[in-house]
C-alpha cells in the first residue's frame, strides 16, 4: 500500500526552513483509503496541520498505464488552504506523470527542478 493513516513522509519543499521539522506524519487522506501519488492529504508538521500533495512514494500503485517509478523514501509538497504549495523551490526529483494531472499540480511542476 502507500500512504495511510500515521504514515512518516519527508517534506521536500523549502517550506520546511519556516516550520523547523522536515517529517510529517499523515493524519487524514481525502476521497480514499490510501494516497497515491498526486493525491491530497492532510499532515501534522511541527505540531500544526498544513495540506499535502504526495509526489513520490516507495510502492508505486498508479491507476494509469505510465507508471511512476519507485522512490527510496515517501515524500509530500506542503500546500496552503487554497492548495497552492507553500515553498517556492522543491529539492529532489518528482515524477514526470504529475505533469499529466494538469492545472491541480502545474504550480508544484513550475517550481520543481528535476523530474523522473
Amino acid at each position: 500500500m502507500s500512504i495511510q493513516l500515521m504514515t512518516r513522509l519527508r517534506v521536500i519543499d523549502n517550506s520546511v526552513t519556516t516550520i523547523g521539522d522536515p517529517i510529517a506524519k499523515c493524519v487524514h487522506v481525502y476521497k480514499r483509503k490510501h494516497a497515491r501519488v498526486g493525491d491530497y492529504i492532510k499532515v501534522a508538521v511541527g505540531g500544526k496541520l498544513h495540506h499535502a500533495m504526495v509526489v513520490t512514494t516507495k510502492h508505486s500503485n498508479a491507476p494509469s498505464l505510465v507508471t511512476p517509478p519507485k522512490f527510496d523514501v515517501n515524500s509530500c509538497v506542503l500546500l496552503n488552504p487554497k492548495l497552492e504549495p507553500l515553498g517556492t523551490r522543491i529539492h529532489g526529483p518528482i515524477p514526470s506523470m504529475l505533469r499529466k494531472f494538469g492545472s491541480r499540480t502545474a504550480k508544484i511542476c513550475a517550481i520543481a527542478t528535476k523530474f523522473l
